[in-house]
């Protein structure tokens, strides 16, 4: 799993829908709103089973664009360079990357609602195992600008 559908699986998934052969635990599709208050939406087989206020990146880092869920962890620390050079290593939870370094994670800040994080969708600790259950691999996340 790197982030990238190949074109075997391309041809197997488009296999698979001509013969019927759909995913018996269902389908999830997350949309990012960047407009402010931001939030994080998921559906699963249809129907909004997720919304909550989320922190989304600061304007040196922003994410836009459809990517499916490629990794996922329970926990890790998060390490990475700031805009102004700095490091970082952040303990983080419920983590479901969908593009590169971007995920969905908990990450505690004092706030919600606006652009805070390096490109991630940041949640509370609850919201984040929440969503973390329906984030599954190849689950598609759209981050719109």
């Amino acid at each position: 799993m790197y982030g990238i559908i190949s074109p075997e699986a391309w041809r197997a998934m488009l296999r698979a829908a001509a013969t019927g052969q759909n995913n018996a635990l269902g389908y999830t599709y997350a949309l990012v709103s960047k407009a402010t208050p931001e939030t994080l939406t998921i559906w699963h087989d249809g129907r909004v089973v997720f919304k909550h206020v989320a922190n989304m990146g600061i304007p040196a880092a922003l994410t836009v664009g459809t990517c499916p869920v490629y990794l996922r962890y329970w926990f890790q620390v998060m390490q990475g360079t700031n805009p102004d050079g700095s490091h970082y290593a952040d303990p983080v939870a419920f983590v479901a990357y969908f593009n590169g370094g971007d995920a969905v994670h908990y990450f505690p800040r004092a706030s919600c609602r606006s652009p805070q994080s390096l490109g991630c969708v940041e949640l509370p600790r609850a919201a984040a195992e929440r969503a973390w259950r329906y984030l599954t691999y190849g689950s598609l996340v759209t981050v719109t600008g």
